[in-house]
């Protein structure tokens, strides 16, 4: 009943989302393969995730941040990702705010199409759950970018992610 529940309300959301999110059209799709296929792209904040899943076309699943998918790990991962530079003298609001989103947050991460990344041992599980839904013939969309300003359009991209190519292969 509790997984029914979460995607029901998932869908309200998706649903909610999509009526005030500005549709988004993705240039060049007719160009991709059918079948298994990482598609790359900059992270642009939070537009990206959000527009693949609302608008991106076919199966696919997006690499997100893992520790979104955890209750316990929401609140502090959100706090220190999305506000923990902002200036002190409103941080407060934040703080609650990142508490405020924990359900929601748990709901739409845990529903929405996607594969959870992280930056520690648990990495292995993202290769390996990219290579299996690879495998099953699924689009796996990867957001690399991370805060180190490359210039003053698009930061820098985490290296590591080209990985998974080598063990898709390899397998």
């Amino acid at each position: 009943m509790k997984d029914k529940l979460t995607r029901l309300v998932f869908l309200i959301i998706k649903f909610l989302i999509r009526v005030f999110y500005p549709k988004t059209e993705f240039k060049g799709t007719e160009n991709i393969p059918d079948g298994p296929v990482i598609i790359v792209g900059n992270h642009a904040k939070t537009n990206a995730p959000i527009a693949c899943e609302l608008y991106f076309p076919g199966k696919h699943k997006t690499w997100t941040a893992g520790e979104m998918m955890h209750l316990k790990e929401i609140q502090p991962y959100s706090y220190r990702d999305f506000w923990g530079s902002k200036p002190a003298y409103i941080r407060w609001a934040f703080k609650i705010l990142s508490y405020l989103i924990v359900l929601p947050a748990y709901c739409i991460f845990n529903n929405a199409d996607c594969i959870g990344v992280y930056h520690d041992s648990r990495i292995i599980g993202t290769f390996r759950s990219t290579v299996r839904e690879l495998h099953e013939g699924t689009r796996v969309v990867i957001l690399p970018e991370h805060d180190v300003p490359h210039n003053n359009i698009v930061c820098e991209f985490q290296e590591r992610f080209v990985d998974t190519a080598r063990l898709y292969y390899k397998r």
